[in-house]
């Protein structure tokens, strides 16, 4: 009768086969991997919501998005007078405008993209045209 050693065929079978060894090394480190992936969602997890809105409010200022405000607020307050007349005037200072708009919509939202009612740049909502 001819035995057979399992363990020399599996080796044979496995050995050329870079499949079968991910399966034997997850087979003997499952433990160690599922831990391995519940820390990284508990990580990533605490990182989005504790870490990422601070860093979106840091980021705005290190941006100077209030210096930005300021100056586009000043262009669009500005006394121009007699260019009021002039067709191309009024489309530049409607295209201000809008990216004025855009862009305090986005200093008011937070770091989800949802507006804020309550924000530091909520002053720069009123704008007085000149006449």
């Amino acid at each position: 009768m001819i035995s057979i050693d399992t363990k020399q065929v599996t080796d044979l079978v496995s050995e050329d086969r870079w499949y079968m060894k991910i399966i034997y090394f997850v087979g003997d480190n499952w433990i160690a991997l599922l831990l391995a992936v519940i820390l990284f969602t508990l990580a990533n997890t605490l990182f989005n919501k504790w870490a990422v809105p601070y860093l979106y409010e840091f980021f705005k200022k290190i941006l100077g998005y209030e210096s930005t405000l300021e100056e586009m607020r000043s262009l669009l307050e500005h006394d121009y007078g007699d260019l009021w007349q002039e067709k191309k005037f009024i489309i530049e200072y409607l295209k201000l405008s809008k990216a004025y708009v855009n862009f305090l919509n986005v200093a008011c939202s937070d770091h989800k993209d949802r507006t804020r009612p309550v924000s530091l740049y909520n002053q720069f909502r009123d704008v007085q045209v000149a006449k």
